[in-house]
């Protein structure tokens, strides 16, 4: 059976300001997002992944890309509308 593990994006200063980012472009992730980024992607090591699903906004594929680059071997990543 596979399994399914969902990750929210780290904070951005939209998220701390309270505005609905939404799809607006430019929203990265803040110093206190990468930290929590890399701290996801330090308890995801042990965890094999076979792939990884992003939308295509800018804290999300840093998110994404932050959660790969925690995985020793190469992880297909796919970027989904």
């Amino acid at each position: 059976m596979a399994t399914v593990i969902l990750v929210r994006h780290g904070r951005t200063a939209a998220n701390v300001q309270g505005v609905l980012a939404g799809w607006s472009p430019g929203v990265t992730l803040d110093d206190a997002g990468r930290e929590q980024v890399r701290a996801a992607a330090v308890r995801l090591e042990a965890v094999r992944l076979a792939a990884v699903v992003t939308s295509p906004l800018e804290r999300t594929r840093e998110t994404a890309d932050a959660v790969m680059a925690g995985q020793s071997a190469r992880v297909p990543l796919h970027v989904d509308e």
